[in-house]
């Protein structure tokens, strides 16, 4: 599956791309190219509304 969950090296705040929602599947965008997507399980994990890195290793 290319569903993962993100951790907190995968987040920064001054990317352009796809926010991150708790329990929603999202598409992390790198300029015109779609990368992996990824599942946040808890607001432990990654705080709502924040945006994924899009050349994170999944």
């Amino acid at each position: 599956s290319d569903n993962v969950v993100c951790s907190e090296t995968q987040i920064v705040n001054s990317v352009v791309g796809s926010f991150c929602h708790i329990g929603k599947k999202v598409r992390v965008q790198n300029n015109s190219i779609i990368a992996n997507r990824c599942v946040v399980r808890s607001a432990a994990e990654v705080p709502a509304r924040t945006r994924l890195q899009p050349n994170s290793v999944f």
